[in-house]
């Protein structure tokens, strides 16, 4: 490719390209191994992508090409230009969503020369066997920074790596974080050995970077609002001086950020395992999730507005008259201070007054729209409620013509956006057909419209990444402007300069890895210079995982299978053997020897059927990478089906105590019972103690519920590999010996409320399923037997006056969280 005005290639129109040296720079340094390249927004990193595919296609014309993006709006982003740019028939550009079934995209993963997805649907067809990335020639990772942790690109990078024939990995990104262990994540999972950097500073880009204005404007909260402040301030300040007595914090400032607290209860359960049913414990719990709550309606007071803190304030009272309502939240509602401020939150509202912040905003926008009535305005804000709110008071006001813009998850009183309503609300923006978006973080990333003049940052984010994300929506194509709305004294100026540091911590990093650039060839041998440590590939690090935390297979022996072993030892050691009964040897014989599942393990394909929701876990992950058989589907029974009389029912330590609390639990473990031969739950964690205030014992009483009445098998899991292995394990002896193909019990088993009347009384102490089915035979519903008095009890058969006495003993007792 000469330097001329435009790029000349056979795959890629004329006049399409406009020639970059930056852009051939990069393009050509990509061309070396797997590259990050790191530009300002605006500056055309998918001309670069494009430019790479041109080249790739010439080299492999039978190939393909991937390009995974985070979100539907960018795939087809991605494809519109493609299709603008490429000279190959559109037909061979395709986008797959998760509207396409899983049989249709089986077809045109084949058939696509261009194929743009977003990661969750290449990593469910790489585990359903759909895909197969041995002829993919490149794959292009747009929003490079998501890279991190469980998210889809790392799986979908590390088996292209793995399983193309002609691998090649281009990422791009506008900011790949602040952190230098963040981007040394970002180069392992993606398997990059080269990074391009630049920034709207450097020689080679400065020509083509357009002016960004950046203002900032400082409002007053009122008195009433400081008020407010004051009252919910001293709550947290007292319940932040308890935890920090209790040995939790270090300081009790009110200015603790909310992330810092939502990782005290994880330290918390802990200790329940070493010092038991501990009342501090419990307490500790509790002022946390008050401090939580409190932390949260600062925020909502500070940065969004009335509206949204009286919603928060009537949701938690609500919450505090449901049955299930803990103590510490009823305790703080009912709280002085807590009275005092939503009395005054509602004379606000009463006075129609929202946030100082928005008469600002309503002055900005109509005043950008009437100077340039072609203008468009994105205005971007934390919270829903808050984008609602903002979007009716916008519409009111002439020539506005308003929309919200948020995700696609729903809420009970909050319908979220499908892909196609994102689609077509983009399309109207950059028609004209409305001119102001109000929007969440589902508008910060890659969205390119060009007509984009204003950005209003309604509140401020703590993130370098979205804060750069947000600005880089304006300036693309001619001069943007972007202003950001600070109350003053609150946390909108805390995340301001948290962010503003973490923005130079990021162009330090940057400006570093320039220098390794220009001074050295920058492959492998830089990045490693770069993080001063040898990079270690994704491989070598599970490595290290497995020997820091040692596998083993063996079962746990009770006594008696204990002492039987012992004696066949001692008789091996005399030549005797061991008489085993005809059970014992009817296990013996059928269990397989050492021989025979190294043999059978090769031969045969072990299958398990996998929920669409348990995808999200990684454990299908997992077991794909144990060469297990994923077919994913949506169960309305079990998480996962093993074989056609195993189901089993997942739970994370968390979910386990949640689930007993909303009465999920044991409805599930009813349907469980009902389709299944052999029903088991898995319980995944380090411990099931202190996720909620329950009662240790009652969860021990829960679990020997499940194991006595309901005849489930309880498998207790460290983590989601472990939970993988046994899953395979399990699958595995169920279908090598026996045709016991995994099938899917089609239809919800009825669950009867005479099951659910029988378990509720056999909770009861020393109640079990027979007694309890006879005192349900007696008193026919749960309130006549609370309600019977001793006599009528005792006269059960099996009940007697001691037992009797222990039921109206229980029904009577006070209950008490911290017990």
């Amino acid at each position: 490719m000469s330097e001329k005005k435009y790029i000349e290639h056979p795959y890629i129109k004329d006049e399409a390209i406009e020639a970059r040296m930056y852009q051939q720079t990069i393009f050509a340094s990509s061309l070396k191994g797997n590259t990050l390249a790191v530009l300002p927004t605006g500056l055309g990193k998918t001309i670069i992508l494009a430019l790479l595919i041109a080249r790739r296609l010439e080299i492999y014309p039978t190939d393909s090409i991937l390009v995974i993006a985070p979100t539907k709006p960018l795939v087809e982003q991605h494809v519109q230009t493609f299709r603008e740019v490429f000279d190959i028939m559109e037909e061979e550009i395709i986008m797959l969503s998760g509207n396409t079934s899983p049989n249709k995209r089986e077809e045109l993963w084949k058939q696509g020369q261009i194929i743009v997805a977003t990661p969750q649907i290449v990593e469910n067809d790489l585990l359903t066997g759909g895909l197969d990335f041995t002829h993919f020639s490149l794959l292009g990772v747009d929003e490079a920074h998501r890279a991190v942790g469980n998210y889809a690109y790392v799986p979908v990078a590390k088996t292209y790596m793995k399983k193309a024939k002609h691998p090649l990995i281009f990422a791009i990104t506008a900011s790949p974080g602040s952190d230098k262990e963040k981007i040394e994540e970002i180069c392992q999972n993606l398997f990059i050995e080269n990074i391009e950097t630049r920034t709207d500073r450097s020689r080679d880009v400065k020509p083509y970077v357009q002016k960004t204005e950046v203002e900032w404007i400082h409002v007053e909260l009122p008195k009433k609002f400081q008020r407010i402040k004051t009252l919910l301030q001293n709550s947290l300040s007292s319940k932040l001086k308890q935890l920090k007595h209790l040995g939790w914090l270090e300081s009790a400032s009110v200015q603790i950020s909310r992330r810092d607290l939502i990782r005290l209860p994880k330290q918390i359960t802990k200790e329940f395992d070493r010092r038991g049913n501990d009342p501090d414990l419990y307490l500790a719990l509790g002022l946390v999730g008050s401090s939580i709550r409190l932390t949260h309606a600062l925020e909502l007071l500070e940065t969004q507005g009335i509206s949204s803190l009286l919603k928060y304030f009537h949701k938690m009272r609500k919450e505090a008259k449901g049955r299930k309502a803990s103590k510490n939240l009823i305790s703080l509602v009912k709280e002085d201070g807590m009275i005092v401020a939503y009395d005054i939150a509602q004379q606000i509202k009463k006075e129609g007054i929202e946030h100082p912040k928005i008469p600002k905003l309503l002055e900005i926008v109509t005043e950008t729209i009437n100077q340039s009535p072609d203008s468009r305005v994105l205005v971007f804000t934390q919270y829903r409620n808050s984008a609602k709110k903002l979007a009716e008071i916008l519409n009111e006001l002439e020539p506005l013509k308003v929309s919200r813009f948020v995700g696609q998850a729903s809420k009970a009183d909050d319908k979220g956006f499908s892909q196609k309503e994102q689609l077509e609300i983009m399309q109207k923006f950059r028609e004209g057909i409305l001119n102001c978006l109000v929007a969440t973080s589902v508008g910060e990333e890659g969205l390119d419209v060009s007509e984009c003049d204003l950005v209003v940052f309604y509140d401020c984010v703590p993130s370098a990444v979205r804060s750069i994300q947000r600005r880089g929506r304006t300036g693309r194509k001619r001069e943007g402007r972007v202003i950001v709305l600070i109350a003053k004294g609150t946390r909108d100026e805390g995340y301001f300069w948290a962010s503003k540091h973490k923005e130079r911590k990021m162009r330090k990093n940057l400006r570093e890895l320039e220098k390794y650039k220009d001074a050295i060839d920058v492959r492998q041998k830089s990045i490693e210079d770069f993080f001063g440590q040898q990079a270690t590939s994704s491989e070598q690090r599970e490595s290290v995982a497995e020997e820091s935390q040692p596998f083993t297979d063996d079962p746990l022996i009770n006594d008696e299978a204990l002492a039987r072993m012992e004696a066949q030892v001692k008789a091996a050691e005399k030549g005797e053997t061991v008489e085993l009964s005809t059970t014992e040897q009817k296990l013996k014989d059928d269990f397989p020897t050492e021989m025979e599942l190294e043999s059978t393990t090769e031969e045969s394909k072990i299958k398990i059927i996998v929920d669409s929701r348990e995808t999200k876990s990684g454990i299908a992950r997992e077991l794909a990478d144990l060469t297990v058989d994923i077919e994913i589907e949506t169960l309305s029974v079990a998480d996962f089906i093993l074989s056609s009389r195993v189901g089993v029912e997942r739970k994370d330590a968390a979910d386990f105590t949640d689930s007993i609390i909303d009465g999920r639990l044991f409805p599930q473990l009813i349907a469980l019972k009902r389709n299944y031969e052999l029903p088991i739950l898995i319980i995944e964690g380090e411990t099931i103690y202190g996720h909620r205030a329950i009662n240790p014992e009652a969860l021990r009483g829960a679990i020997a519920s499940i194991i006595i009445n309901f005849d489930i098998k309880i498998i207790w899991t460290r983590h989601i590999k472990d939970t993988a292995r046994y899953l395979k394990t399990i699958a595995r002896k169920e279908q090598e010996y026996v045709d016991r193909t995994p099938v899917i019990r089609t239809e919800k088993a009825p669950i009867e409320t005479s099951e659910l009347q029988e378990f509720i009384v056999a909770g009861f102490p020393d109640i079990n399923a027979v007694l309890a089915k006879r005192l349900m035979t007696k008193f026919q519903t749960i309130e006549n037997f609370v309600n019977a008095p001793m006599d009528e009890l005792k006269a059960i058969k099996g009940i007697g006056a001691k037992k009797a006495k222990q039921i109206k003993e229980l029904i009577k007792a006070q209950y008490d969280s911290k017990t």
